[in-house]
């Protein structure tokens, strides 16, 4: 089961996914404003299971095909990421143009 929680640009939504013999069940629940930890572990706790009892369709969710990647090409991948990081905040990005 995995419980995925954003922010659509007006509210806080969790998305809930439950996978069963290759088959997958989601649900939908929108918290509103910015969710605290005990109000999302009383949906889980509480109301989470009500609704997926409550969810007709299940669909058969396709295997996912896991490519193998080369683990030196992982590495120089990574090592570019690194360095191309670029100024976080506005400040950084004007003192950055100063030097």
């Amino acid at each position: 089961m995995k419980l995925t929680i954003y922010h659509d640009g007006q509210f806080w939504v969790g998305v809930a996914e439950q996978a069963i013999d290759g088959k997958v069940r989601a649900v939908q629940h929108i918290f509103g404003p910015e969710p605290h930890d005990e109000e999302v572990l009383k949906f889980v706790n509480q109301q989470l299971f009500q609704l997926f009892n409550q969810a007709n369709a299940i669909i058969a969710a396709p295997r996912s095909i896991t490519k193998k990647s080369n683990p030196k090409r992982l590495a120089r991948e990574a090592a570019r990421e690194v360095k191309s990081v670029g100024a976080s905040t506005y400040a950084q990005h004007r003192q950055s143009n100063w030097n």
